[in-house]
């Protein structure tokens, strides 16, 4: 499991799908969530298909397949299904409102869309904090919890991704180039860490 969180866009919506695009389809992320409690993420979505040279929808595919089943090269209809696969991806990107919760394996991870800060629950219970409305980026343990806090996409253009390797969950910070600019390992034993810094 891959996840990224991409956090608030103050309505650069260019940028926005960007940094999306760029979790999706360059570090093949699973799921990227929007940590924003604007509506960029809704006007993104408006013609980002097409955006991808993709039929807008489901219906648009089949007119196009229609089209071209006839005549249509097997290169043609391979490069239709490529971009077609692009859009698809985009159902792999969602919004967070309040709270939001995931498990990586028997560890909990909990993302908090809104300024406040977490509560005692979240923090006795979760290996993993992702604060979504925190200006500045920041990856930083407080006890044996990871804190992942993006910042502003607008303002500094990082993303934190979260993913399951071997010694455990790494959980990064990458810069607007893609960069890893800090990141740890949490591991999945009870109550041991790991820290490594890029």
């Amino acid at each position: 499991m891959k996840l990224a969180f991409v956090g608030p866009a103050h309505g650069k919506l260019d940028s926005l799908r960007a940094r999306v695009e760029r979790c999706l389809f360059v570090d093949a992320c699973d799921r990227v969530f929007y940590l924003g409690s604007d509506d960029a993420l809704d006007q993104a979505m408006v013609g980002w298909a097409v955006r991808l040279g993709a039929p807008r929808d489901d219906e648009a595919f089949l007119d196009v397949v229609a089209a071209l089943a006839p005549d249509g090269s097997p290169d043609e209809l391979d490069a239709l299904l490529a971009r077609d696969a692009r859009r698809r991806r985009l159902a792999d990107v969602a919004g967070v409102s309040g709270r939001h919760v995931e498990m990586i394996e028997d560890r909990l991870l909990v993302v908090i869309s809104d300024a406040t800060a977490p509560d005692e629950d979240d923090l006795a219970n979760a290996a993993i904090v992702v604060q979504g409305r925190i200006a500045r980026p920041e990856l930083r343990f407080v006890g044996a919890r990871a804190m992942l806090m993006p910042g502003d996409l607008a303002r500094h253009g990082h993303v934190g991704i979260i993913e399951r390797v071997p010694a455990g969950v790494r959980v990064a910070l990458h810069d607007s180039d893609g960069e890893a600019v800090r990141e740890v390992v949490v591991s999945l034993r009870r109550g041991a860490r790991m820290e490594v810094r890029a």
